[in-house]
């Protein structure tokens, strides 16, 4: 059985969605998917839903820093 876990998220001002699943049984891949951007997403599997979920909020907030905030 595949898992997955979803989590939203603001960057910057705007929503994104961060997806960790399951690949095959210990391998798990995570991605991030932003409305007007490219999917960004892991490019190795990771041991743990947890590693990958850590990887992504990583990611999320390296993007972030380097981004300016967007404001309504």
């Amino acid at each position: 059985m595949s898992a997955r876990r979803m989590l939203k998220v603001d960057m910057n001002g705007e929503p994104a969605e961060v997806v960790v699943t399951e690949v095959t049984p210990g391998r798990w891949s995570w991605s991030i998917r932003r409305e007007g951007q490219s999917l960004v997403g892991s490019t190795m599997p990771l041991p743990t839903g947890q590693a990958a979920m850590q990887a992504a909020l990583n990611e999320v907030r390296n993007a972030s820093a380097q981004e300016p905030h967007k404001t309504a």
